[in-house]
């Protein structure tokens, strides 16, 4: 058998695949659920979230379970939810074992002060377990035999040093021995663990080997890459738990969104650092706050907890990130920004959607024409597909902000950075803050004002509840509150909601769902709408802390305010909760246009326009690449590793 984890998670649960190799097919998908409840709870020694970058598995020696080892962003958690985001709970990391019988979570562990578990391997024995962490350059040793169902931590029996980024390990049984692959010094450790296995010896002796003759990229550009993995370096992270590379490993994006409303922005889809050459495309984040890559210096001394790179002198006078340069005034920061530029339209990863001879398909040659003749190029402008500058960010509208949208630099936040297209296949959700979770529904989605459901007049047995919340330690709602909707005809009752000048919107729904799908109605001044519900996934299926989100479009308002919306259901169904609820005014969806504009195309035309959009990766778009396959991530080298196709 063969598992292969997903790397990027879905929004709500880890995957690891279990194949059948006689027939290379898909045997089961298992799955890693939201962590949560007693055993995970919010503390300086625990914490909530979904397993994300699944990087290492270790099948135990009886082949009854296997351990997983993969980092554990806490996405919902922030001021829009209820506490905001520290040190210790934005991204914790957690070793998990499946039981392979079942397909079932058996039990999990949470790594404190650590980042970024990136490998794991047994002892011969299957007693002890060893978990590579990347960002603290360290291998921690797990006793497998023994774990404490009650507080949900495993036995540590110790942490040993090792080299730069350590991303992988095996253990050879015969000689007792552990080599651990250290990414970014270049080297192999290897530990004599002979000791460990006989008496419990926790200091082991171990020897480095060499394995690069001659390094490619520069010194400075290998610091950075060195500074941007290292969670140790106490200017970068207190406790050890953040690095660059917890959310953006190999300079991509970790697909989570996140709540940074206590940072004064709002809600903030992770963005890929490949192909952007840091500030290649002016400004950087979506509400394009920072004018360097140095500016990062605000987020290590504020989110990551770390002492900072620059002194404290040089930080006061610079710390507006609008402001003053940082630029000039630390080396290593300066070696930080220097990696993150390298980053150009080389490193965005080639695009499966491709032919295999690196050409557009015809329906993408379609879909190039419709883009053009839609006027997509007024903002997704020249060969970066971005009309955003440096120092002058142009801040557009597109009718994509909510009220969790939040502000910009301690102000209102008037428009989003024009993102770049460049890799877009490789990057969902996408809008700066997720809510379109396919390519497609970037046609359709738009923002609007978030009704928070428990507000609504409640009647009919719908009412606020907040007892999975405390019951469960399950902050995932909106203001820790959602209404419930247990009883068929359970009503919530808006009034008084403004139309603007009238006209067509839409509404949306956060929603929670046990067991089996159910019919949602919402009457818009009396005109009546209805929608199927599927359940939401509930792991288990009580546990009402999962939410997705539905969407009825065409749905009419009446200028003014004389505007009333009421929710109802007639289904019974016990575990159903509204959390919020999304107005998309007729002012939204005209702010829209920009995107919505692609709904004025036939399905087939949609489809083309999606094809070529799916196969923006910096390649030519017309001609076949010669080079499909080369080694170039780390120092742009088109002579090595290629494969080389066509005339």
């Amino acid at each position: 058998r063969l598992w292969a984890s997903r790397f990027v998670s879905p929004r709500q649960h880890g995957e690891v695949w279990e194949v059948d190799t006689s027939s290379m097919s898909l045997l089961r998908t298992l799955r890693l659920p939201k962590f949560g409840g007693e055993a995970h709870r919010d503390t300086t020694a625990s914490g909530r979230g979904v397993a994300n970058y699944l990087a290492g598995l270790a099948p135990a020696p009886d082949g009854q379970s296997l351990w997983v080892a993969a980092n554990k962003p806490n996405a919902e958690r922030g001021v829009f939810f209820a506490e905001d985001l520290d040190e210790d709970n934005s991204v914790r990391n957690i070793a998990a074992q499946l039981d392979l019988g079942s397909g079932e979570l058996a039990q999990a562990i949470d790594l404190d002060n650590s980042d970024s578990a990136s490998s794991a391997a047994y002892s011969p024995l299957g007693d002890y377990l060893f978990v590579t962490l990347q960002g603290n350059d360290e291998v921690v040793v797990l006793d497998a035999l023994v774990f404490d169902q009650a507080t949900g931590l495993g036995s540590l029996v110790t942490r040993l040093g090792v080299g730069s980024a350590p991303q992988g390990l095996c253990v050879d049984d015969s000689t007792d021995r552990v080599f651990v692959k250290d990414f970014l010094s270049r080297t192999l450790t290897v530990l004599e663990a002979q000791g460990l296995f006989e008496d419990g010896n926790k200091v082991l002796p171990s020897t480095t080997v060499a394995t690069v003759a001659a390094e490619r990229l520069s010194p400075e550009l290998l610091l950075g890459k060195q500074i941007f993995y290292n969670a140790s370096d106490p200017r970068m992270s207190g406790e050890g738990y953040l690095s660059c590379a917890s959310c953006h490993v190999d300079g991509g994006q970790d697909g989570r969104v996140w709540d940074f409303t206590g940072r004064g922005e709002g809600f903030r889809n992770t963005t890929s650092l490949r192909g952007r050459a840091g500030m290649g495309h002016g400004n950087v984040h979506w509400s394009a706050n920072f004018d360097e890559i140095q500016d990062f210096e605000n987020d290590v001394r504020g989110a990551f907890g770390g002492s900072g790179f620059l002194d404290d002198g040089d930080f006061a006078a610079t710390a507006d990130p609008l402001g003053s340069p940082k630029a000039g005034l630390d080396p290593d920061l300066d070696a930080l920004a220097a990696y993150v530029a390298s980053l150009g339209r080389e490193t965005v990863p080639r695009s499966p959607h491709r032919t295999s001879f690196g050409t557009m398909t015809p329906e993408a040659g379609q879909g190039r024409l419709l883009f053009s003749s839609l006027g997509c190029g007024g903002c997704h402008s020249g060969s970066e597909l971005t009309d955003s500058t440096l120092g002058t960010p142009t801040l557009h509208d597109v009718g994509t902000l909510r009220t969790s949208s939040g502000g910009r630099l301690g102000g209102p936040l008037p428009g989003i950075d024009t993102p770049t297209l460049l890799g877009v296949w490789a990057t969902p959700p996408y809008f700066h803050d997720g809510s379109a979770p396919q390519l497609e529904d970037v046609f359709h989605r738009a923002g609007g004002e978030i009704l928070q459901a428990e507000d609504a007049q409640l009647s009919g047995g719908a009412s606020a509840t907040t007892q999975y919340v405390d019951l469960n330690n399950d902050d995932t709602v909106h203001g820790q509150a959602f209404a419930s909707l247990n009883q068929a005809g359970g009503t919530l009752t808006f009034t008084g909601i403004d139309g603007g000048a009238g006209g067509l919107g839409a509404l949306e729904f956060r929603y929670s769902l046990g067991y089996a799908p159910r019919t949602l109605t919402a009457r818009l001044n009396g005109v009546e709408h209805s929608i199927l519900l599927t359940p939401t996934d509930n792991d288990p299926q009580w546990r009402q802390t999962y939410w997705d989100p539905a969407r009825i479009e065409n749905v009419t308002f009446n200028p003014g305010s004389a505007n009333t919306l009421e929710v109802t259901t007639p289904d019974a169904n016990p575990l159903f909760g509204l959390d919020d609820v999304v107005l998309t005014t007729p002012i939204e969806n005209t702010a829209a246009s920009p995107h919505r504009v692609a709904l004025t195309l036939t399905p087939t035309e949609q489809q083309a326009l999606a094809a070529y959009l799916r196969q923006l990766d910096g390649r030519p778009e017309s001609t076949a690449s010669q080079i499909i396959f080369v080694d170039n991530f780390e120092a742009g080298n088109t002579s090595a590793w290629t494969r080389v196709v066509g005339p």
